[in-house]
């Protein structure tokens, strides 16, 4: 049976899945509770305070009010663009002015190292990227008073 494309089909068909492969004897995987969020979206922590905030959001006490974020993982990459973008779109529907982190990127230059500043090169927000192997207590959050 030839595959149906847009253009064979009538205007009032409906579009219907491919059937699927039998005696591969494999099934499809089924969601888990215990899965990880997907990695296109911020974690869930920054979902719940957008849901917090929604009572702010529809009386707009937050207007033109001064607005920034960071973000950190283990890894260098780690996603922190994917948070940062959904922080600065909160900021904007609460309609904030989002501050950018106003650094030019470091560790791009044969003089630079890991200790230069915005290493990671991020320009919307900070974006921190410790050793994931450091003990807690070498985190300056975890001996604060």
């Amino acid at each position: 049976m030839a595959p149906r494309t847009r253009e064979s089909r009538s205007p009032t068909s409906r579009w219907t899945p491919p059937p699927t492969r039998t005696g591969s004897g494999s099934t499809p995987p089924t969601p888990s509770s215990s899965a990880p969020p997907p990695t296109w979206t911020a974690p869930s922590p920054p979902h719940a305070f957008a849901k917090a905030t929604s009572g702010r959001y529809l009386t707009s006490v937050w207007a033109d009010k001064i607005a920034a974020g960071f973000t950190n993982s283990a890894s260098k990459s780690g996603d922190k663009l994917y948070t940062l973008n959904f922080m600065a779109a909160l900021a904007a529907q609460h309609r904030m002015i989002w501050v950018d982190l106003g650094l030019p990127p470091g560790w791009n230059a044969l003089t630079a190292s890991e200790d230069t500043l915005n290493r990671l090169g991020s320009w919307i927000g900070a974006g921190a990227s410790p050793l994931r192997t450091a003990p807690a207590a070498s985190c300056p959050i975890s001996r604060a008073p």
